[in-house]
């Protein structure tokens, strides 16, 4: 099963870490996943129903 590592290091200077950033971040890696992996949001939806 693939996973997604977020790679924060970008935000450690920060004082704080907006949602809206970290939601950039994780659709960034949800693409790359499912470039990688074609068929598996067609799997996600099949276990939902």
């Amino acid at each position: 099963m693939p996973y997604i590592y977020l790679d924060m290091r970008e935000f450690e200077g920060s004082p704080y870490l907006r949602y809206r950033d970290f939601l950039s971040k994780f659709e960034i890696e949800v693409d790359r996943l499912t470039k990688k992996f074609p068929g598996l949001t067609e799997t996600q939806k099949s276990e939902r129903n």
